[in-house]
């Protein structure tokens, strides 16, 4: 008996040894599971990062320059009739086609730029080589004021001969029908044939006064004139006053030296005038053309004359 309690004591022992190392315990349910603890703000280290160092390299990145962006370019189209602008130094009148010597059939087709004059007109005349007054035209070209008009139309004319020299001009007057400038070529006309259409050379104004200024008022009977021109021919250089209603009240004509032609001189005189009140004029520059009776070129400016 006591044998037998022995051995049962023996099997409980052993049973109980294999049932804590083979037999795996249970899992624990999520209502089970105990809340951790959180430790306080005492118990939490504060680290601060440690700044990272930058790595040199061995060859440095090339760095990129954005230029400053320029302005769209803006192509400006012609218009319809204009060839070109003046600029500031233009002549007041330019015949743009045909140039001089030009051989020319009709009708001639002329184009330029003008400043018009009293009431926006421009008067263009062609003479032949006799003298004989062959077209003129009167008419308005609008633009705002001290500015180029562009003008374009058709010169019809008839010739007797096979070609004949001639001069196209184009000229403003003021109100009291005093011209106020004139620009002109010599073309020679054709009554069959081929045309053969010069450039028209230099634009610029061929006389550029120094002195007066435009508008001057002078005093005591005495107008100082000083300037530059570019010769068209070998005729004499003529400077004068003339009054509103076209007297001539001082003239000063200059002889061109020989092998000047075409070329610019410098000019000066003291004119001398007589009035009995203040009186408007205009000091005007112009040349004679050598070939055909007239002006073939004239620029003027106002002044007031006081005595």
């Amino acid at each position: 008996m006591a044998r037998r309690s022995a051995l049962l004591f023996l099997a409980i022992l052993l049973l109980t040894a294999c049932a804590s190392k083979g037999t795996p315990l249970p899992l624990a349910t999520p209502d089970r599971v105990p809340a951790p603890s959180t430790p306080s703000a005492t118990e939490i280290p504060v680290v601060s990062p440690a700044a990272p160092t930058p790595e040199v390299s061995a060859t440095p990145e090339p760095t990129l320059v954005f230029p400053t962006p320029l302005p769209p370019v803006i192509t400006l189209e012609p218009t319809a009739t204009a060839e070109r602008s003046p600029v500031l130094s233009s002549a007041v009148i330019q015949i743009l086609k045909p140039g001089p010597l030009s051989r020319v059939l009709t009708p001639i087709r002329l184009r330029g730029y003008v400043i018009p004059g009293y009431r926006s007109l421009i008067r263009v005349e062609l003479y032949g080589e006799d003298g004989r007054l062959i077209f003129r035209k009167l008419t308005p070209f609008y633009a705002d004021i001290f500015k180029w008009a562009y003008f374009e139309f058709d010169i019809p004319f008839e010739t007797s001969a096979a070609a004949e020299l001639a001069r196209l001009q184009v000229s403003t007057d003021d109100g009291k029908g005093n011209t106020v400038a004139l620009g002109a070529v010599h073309l020679l006309l054709q009554s069959e044939g081929f045309e053969a259409i010069n450039p028209p050379g230099s634009l610029d104004e061929r006389c550029i006064l120094l002195t007066p200024l435009a508008g001057t008022t002078a005093s005591g009977g005495i107008l100082t004139v000083a300037g530059e021109y570019r010769l068209f021919n070998a005729q004499p250089l003529i400077v004068e006053l003339v009054t509103e209603d076209g007297a001539i009240v001082a003239s000063q004509w200059f002889t061109v030296p020989d092998g000047a032609n075409g070329n610019p001189i410098t000019f000066s005189t003291d004119l001398t005038y007589s009035v009995d009140m203040p009186t408007s004029a205009r000091l005007v520059v112009r040349q004679f053309d050598e070939r055909i009776n007239g002006n073939m070129y004239l620029f003027s400016q106002p002044v007031t004359l006081n005595p």
